[in-house]
């Protein structure tokens, strides 16, 4: 061998190692990012969505969406998760980046997590952005009388570089459809018999899924009655607050499993700076004062507060701003 071949070959094998030894270092520094760990409970409880509106749910940690979790791009997230629900169910990391054995899907990813079992999710929170949690069901066709019943959530992957926000205020809003019988919405006690989208008040037997008519899926799943706003149907939604001259931003999640909600902002216009949690370039973003979200599609939205007043953010799926989805963006004085 010439020792001009064995110099080329020498060469080949310092620079893979070099490579090999970056990847490495990499893999390292990623996983000695900050670990956050949260714990998230799945349970059975009474919400109410609005005065004289109150419901069994399911939720994450007792609220309706469950708790926002907020991390940095590149922590490793841990999430605790418990299950005291009377059926079997999973999280699902909406939109996020994860290894696949972390993504959440009952028979395909991952066992069910029965009740009073626990599994812990870990992976690294990426990329930035507006992302959600939610359940991806049992695996025996009920996702979406799971989801239905309320067990969503915000997650917020803020970026890892420290840069200055180009707004002064942000909200996370949370959209959401229920089907709740008039019997119980006009009474002032707990509805024990809530069923989502027509589903059964008691989960699937893991063993004999449930026929298209009794759980509720496609068509059955009409008609829907109310609809909230972080769990809250108007005139219990909170406002949004503001001040003049501010640069508000509003990250927009759509967890209906079905429904379409076209919001509309009363007395401002907007630009879209984000899809699915993915950035906008600047030179690409719309004005709008109207943005439709699909089932499991998410906006952020931003505009300037230059217009004072009490003015009406709703849904313009005008069914759904009588059923409460609808809040207001109040200038303080």
């Amino acid at each position: 061998m010439k020792i001009e071949t064995i110099l080329i070959v020498g060469l080949l094998i310092l620079a893979s190692v070099a490579v090999w030894l970056g990847a490495v270092q990499k893999q390292k520094a990623s996983w000695a990012s900050p670990v956050k760990e949260f714990r998230l409970v799945a349970q059975e409880i009474t919400w109410e969505l609005a005065p004289g509106k109150r419901i069994k749910a399911w939720a994450y940690n007792g609220q309706v969406p469950g708790p926002e979790l907020r991390v940095r791009e590149g922590d490793k997230l841990r999430v605790i998760f418990k299950n005291e629900l009377p059926a079997a169910t999973s999280i699902h990391w909406h939109s996020v980046d994860v290894p696949n054995a972390m993504d959440g899907v009952p028979g395909l990813t991952q066992k069910p997590v029965q009740p009073g079992e626990t599994f812990v999710y870990e992976f690294i929170a990426k990329p930035a952005g507006t992302r959600f949690y939610h359940t991806h069901g049992s695996g025996v066709g009920d996702e979406a009388t799971q989801m239905d019943l309320g067990l969503s959530g915000a997650l917020i992957i803020e970026p890892r570089e420290t840069t200055r926000r180009s707004y002064d205020r942000e909200y996370t809003i949370l959209l959401d459809d229920w089907n709740i019988p008039k019997t119980e919405m006009e009474s002032s006690t707990p509805a024990t018999s809530h069923q989502a989208h027509g589903s059964p008040s008691q989960p699937p037997s893991q063993n004999e899924p449930q026929k298209k008519e009794e759980t509720g899926h496609g068509e059955a799943m009409e008609p829907y009655n109310t609809f909230t706003i972080n769990g809250k149907a108007f005139p219990a939604t909170q406002p949004l607050v503001v001040k003049t001259g501010e640069r508000v931003r509003l990250r927009l999640i759509n967890v209906s499993s079905m429904s379409f909600h076209p919001m509309h902002l009363h007395g401002h216009q907007f630009k879209i700076v984000a899809t699915d949690g993915n950035p906008v370039p600047e030179t690409a973003q719309l004005t709008r004062n109207t943005i439709t979200l699909m089932p499991g599609e998410s906006y952020d939205i931003e505009f300037v507060a230059n217009n004072p007043g009490t003015w009406l953010f709703h849904c313009h799926e005008l069914h759904h701003a009588d059923g409460g989805m609808a809040t207001l963006v109040k200038y303080e004085k």
